[in-house]
């Protein structure tokens, strides 16, 4: 499954791991921005963020969770209102990926170089658990613009399911 700024809303649109898990999807960035609530897209293979979202309502989340790459676009931001920013590459099955609906290869979560996160002052993380495959160990994090404000910027690398991760790196607001 290959989401395109698609997954699980707080709206009624349900797009999860388990839905027609081997289809790709597009979801309108207005559909989910009009939720007024938290987001969260799944995909048992890679999510593409590809158009721009803003969410308005104070406190909404936005939540993405790819059983493998997390890729941003050139000029694509991510936008919310105070609200967490998270973004976890190479999920596993104990969140409900399906490892059968995911391609081979290292997972990877990369921001385009004019791609950007304001969190309005919310924490942002960004997680990339191990591969589920021992031979995929080329798996890497690019960050590009991230404003959390007063929030916490986290970035995991090979994290485990209780949060062990190698060489976390974490950005206090300063």
């Amino acid at each position: 499954e290959r989401g395109r700024a698609g997954g699980t809303t707080g709206g009624g649109e349900a797009y999860d791991f388990s839905d027609t898990p081997d289809q790709d999807k597009d979801i309108d960035p207005v559909v989910l921005a009009a939720t007024n609530a938290d987001v969260e897209i799944q995909a048992n293979n890679d999510i593409f963020l590809d158009s721009s979202l803003q969410l308005v309502q104070p406190g909404a989340t936005f939540t993405a969770r790819a059983g493998r790459n997390i890729l941003m676009d050139a000029g694509v931001v991510i936008t919310t209102n105070n609200g967490a920013v998270t973004l976890v590459g190479n999920e596993d099955a104990s969140f409900g990926a399906d490892p059968a609906h995911r391609d081979p290869g290292a997972g990877v979560i990369s921001m385009h170089s004019l791609a950007a996160i304001n969190s309005g002052g919310a924490d942002v993380t960004l997680r990339l658990k191990p591969s589920p495959d021992p031979a995929n160990t080329a798996q890497f994090i690019t960050v590009s613009t991230i404003n959390a404000g007063g929030g916490t910027i986290e970035i995991q690398r090979r994290c485990e399911a209780r949060l062990q991760c190698e060489n976390p790196l974490r950005v206090a607001a300063l």
